[in-house]
């Protein structure tokens, strides 16, 4: 597929799904499909036309909006591969499908693209991450513990050192079997040598990686957190069981 003629926005999508019926579908938003449930959120941003008015929770906002979101989820419904009667449950299945041509797009949250994928001989070397123009979801990756934990103290120094930029140059890279982006402000790091190793290890995010330039400028923030079991519970309401 040339790259004119990648869909970068969900008008788009559902243009190019109903022009080459069966070849797209998503991950089922849901425990477990949590790309699908951040899928169905950029969905909700651009068709209200605004991603700041969703960080915080305003249930008569949703009530007004949520509706033409599930309008377009069952117009693309019939498009899509097997005519939306099922959906991958995570990125894994949908990578299966990918790679057995059943569909022509993937997802992933990683910022190495198909990278991974690619190194353990899922994906083809082609394959090639991009983005909309708008409305793409991302945050920082983090660590939590749980307020039962019998061992606090073990897990504060494992969080710490998953915050080392050490651990952090060697995670983003798709060799090691991670590829997410990293979870900490690199430009709060001031020794030069571990600069220099970020930088290292961001150059080396392969051929099949979106640039991050590009990351950036489709960036939106995540939706306040009452909004994600209102997409999951009213999608399987709305979409899957319609």
């Amino acid at each position: 597929m040339n790259e004119d003629e990648l869909p970068r926005s969900y008008a788009d999508l559902k243009d190019w799904a109903c022009s080459n019926p069966g070849r797209f579908t998503y991950i089922a938003p849901g425990p477990g499909g949590f790309i699908g449930t951040r899928f169905a959120k950029g969905a909700l941003y651009e068709i209200s036309g605004d991603a700041k008015q969703w960080l915080s929770f305003d249930q008569a906002l949703w009530d007004a909006q949520s509706p033409a979101l599930w309008d377009y989820f069952n117009e693309i419904k019939p498009c899509l591969w097997r005519e939306g009667e099922v959906y991958p449950k995570d990125e894994a299945e949908l990578v299966t499908l990918f790679s057995n041509n059943e569909v022509d797009f993937s997802m992933t949250q990683d910022i190495t693209g198909a990278g991974r994928w690619i190194i353990d001989g899922r994906m083809p070397e082609t394959a090639r991450a991009f983005v909309f123009d708008n409305y793409m979801i991302g945050d920082f990756n983090y660590v939590a513990i749980p307020v039962n934990s019998p061992h606090k103290a073990a897990a504060l120094v494992l969080a710490n050192l998953l915050l080392e930029p050490e651990f952090q140059a060697a995670q983003i890279l798709p060799e090691n079997g991670f590829g997410l982006g990293f979870a900490i402000d690199v430009t709060r790091v001031t020794d030069p040598a571990q600069v220099a190793l970020l930088e290292e290890s961001a150059s080396k995010l392969g051929e099949s990686a979106t640039p991050a330039d590009e990351m950036a400028k489709a960036l939106a923030g995540d939706t306040a957190a009452e909004y994600q079991s209102l997409v999951e519970q009213d999608w399987l309401k709305f979409v899957l069981q319609q």
